[in-house]
């Protein structure tokens, strides 16, 4: 019979601090970090149409301050539903709200405001009770590949360690897709040690370990470890490849496309880059593909994702249109030690975050020298 409950539109503080403060038992995993981010070795005027762009040009924002990650236990905690979002004592977690797709019909949530508050769409009720130790493994972003990579990985590889003291802990996911049954076999964890909680699902967790959640922004070394994981579990350190080998990722459907791509494709393919799409590749050819590469020029979108496999010192060149160019894989590129420049390219229908844009061939050309002779 399902149990209806009362949630308070309230968000509790962070993980970290709830640790500290006793308000739940638990302890740090990964120590706080402060380093610079990269140099760029190309760059271009920021619009004033892309919202997060300001930073990549702000001095105060060149240092990333990774918070620390933290694993806390909460008892009889609430899981509502794909979302993620965990409900302690009546109220969500902080960490537990981000990047949720709140517009979809299978989400329960209907209004997050800055963190502060999150609205359902109906009541929840409880359909569920889980007796034992479950590790909450995702977040609400878990079907965007980027996202699943640098906020999921992580938790994925905390929950291995967490399972080598506890052979008895479940891992709780959410329905997952191709990509993200990829990730688990690849990192060897069985499918019957996962829970799936449905997407409009509210289950009741006896005992629940929650982990903080990770901002794409402040990337912390806990990412690292488990991004250099999974590829070793993939291609071994002493594989052999070119060493200049030169990688161009191409979007070819969905949303932020080059429009005029086969006029730059001259300019890609005389600098001696391969054109790869990575929406039909792998997660295990992606990883080969980028630890192999000293050189890639990527358009935005979730496949950049990918440098976190690339060996440092290596060179990003991002491509952005007008309305998005923010500092996310700014931000990867400079903890995983890569040289890091970008340009930003004509969009087609104004400023729109996913519009489709036009790439000057001579600034590009520009931009690949100068991204060439840095390492």
């Amino acid at each position: 019979m399902p149990v209806t409950i009362e949630i308070s539109p309230r968000v509790t503080s962070d993980i970290t601090s709830m640790c500290s403060q006793g308000v739940l038992p638990g302890r740090a995993i990964s120590d706080s970090a402060s380093f610079n981010r990269s140099d760029f070795f190309a760059w271009d005027p920021i619009p004033k149409a892309a919202t997060f762009g300001s930073r990549m040009q702000d001095p105060d924002f060149k240092t990333i301050n990774s918070p620390t990650i933290s694993l806390a236990i909460a008892s009889n905690a609430i899981i509502a539903g794909s979302d993620g979002v965990v409900i302690n004592d009546g109220a969500a977690i902080a960490d537990t709200i981000a990047h949720i797709s709140f517009w979809l019909d299978e989400s329960l949530v209907k209004e997050i405001k800055s963190s502060i508050s999150v609205e359902f769409k109906r009541r929840l009720e409880i359909s569920k009770k889980l007796n034992g130790r479950y590790f909450v493994g995702y977040s609400g972003s878990f079907r965007n590949y980027a996202h699943w990579m640098n906020e999921t990985l992580p938790k994925l590889y905390v929950y291995k360690m967490e399972k080598q003291k506890d052979p008895d802990l479940i891992l709780l996911m959410p329905p997952l897709g191709r990509f993200q049954r990829q990730t688990l076999s690849i990192m060897g964890i069985d499918m019957e040690d996962v829970a799936t909680v449905d997407h409009c699902e509210v289950v009741q967790v006896e005992s629940a370990l929650i982990m903080s959640g990770i901002d794409i922004w402040t990337i912390p070394p806990l990412l690292i470890e488990a991004a250099s994981s999974l590829r070793s579990a993939v291609v071994s350190c002493d594989t052999e490849f070119n060493p200049d080998r030169r990688i161009y990722i191409h979007r070819s459907g969905g949303v932020r496309n080059v429009s005029n791509f086969e006029e730059i494709k001259g300019v890609i393919e005389a600098y001696g880059f391969d054109i790869v799409d990575f929406e039909t590749m792998s997660i295990s050819d992606q990883i080969v593909t980028m630890y192999g590469a000293k050189h890639v020029v990527g358009e935005h979108g979730a496949g950049l994702i990918n440098i976190l496999f690339m060996k440092p010192g290596g060179t990003v060149l991002e491509i952005f249109n007008s309305g998005c160019a923010q500092p996310a894989f700014w931000s990867v590129a400079s903890a995983r030690r890569l040289n890091f420049g970008y340009i930003v390219g004509s969009s087609d229908n104004g400023d729109d975050w996913n519009s489709s844009y036009a790439v000057n061939p001579e600034r590009l050309r520009n931009a690949i020298e100068a991204q060439i002779s840095v390492a």
